[in-house]
Formats: C-alpha cells, structure tokens, sequence
C-alpha cells in the first residue's frame, strides 16, 4: 500500500423502522477490532436489526469475525437479527472459512436485506 494506511470507518444509518446499516470501510484487524465493537454496541442498542455493510472491507481477521459473532449473539439475545450485504471475496472468503456465512444471511443488495426484516 506504499506506506499509506486506509483508515477504517464506521457509519450507522436507519434503514427502515425495524433495521439500521453500519457501514464499514477499511480494515478489521486486532488493531480496529476494539472500535468495530463499539460501533457494533451502538448499532445493537438502536437497532431492531443490523445490516452489516462490509463492500468496502479490504480486509478482516479472526479478531473482526469475533466482533460479528459478539454482534449476532448479542442480538439473539433479543431476539433480532444481523445480516451481511456486500462482502468483499476476501472478506467472504473469511467468512466462510469461520461458518459464518452459514449462521449469518449474506445479500447482494441492501433492499433485499431490509426486505428480510419487513
């Protein structure tokens, strides 16, 4: 990346009335993990549901995966749900290696994610 660091972003914005997108650009890493997790916090006591925005992740380690699995248990907890739209491959690719893919529901687009939660 010669020598320049891509800093990660968090977004949360309302979807609908029973979800809200975070939105995640750059990486999740042991180093971002802390901050994913706080945005994770707020997103979950907001939110009925969670769409998880990753299509501009360029990366996630074992660290972030932990962080969506806090998320997804979190919200079972209270009976909603989390979701993954957009995933990059090498962030699919992590999920899938984890099985995660096979917990979580992964879309292509946001209207078909909020769809799941009308």
């Amino acid at each position: 990346m010669n020598g320049i660091t891509r800093m990660t972003e968090f977004e949360i914005q309302a979807t609908s009335e029973n979800s809200l997108t975070l939105a995640v650009s750059g990486r999740i890493d042991s180093v971002t993990a802390i901050l994913f997790r706080h945005a994770m916090q707020e997103a979950v006591k907001h939110a009925r549901h969670i769409i998880l925005n990753l299509s501009s992740v360029d990366y996630i380690n074992s660290a972030g995966l932990r962080e969506i699995v806090y998320g997804y248990n979190a919200l079972q907890q209270v009976h909603r749900e989390i979701c993954i739209i957009q995933p990059t491959e090498q962030v699919f690719e992590s999920l899938n290696m984890a099985g995660l893919d096979t917990l979580l529901s992964v879309f292509d687009r946001v209207e078909d994610a909020t769809k799941r939660f009308e």
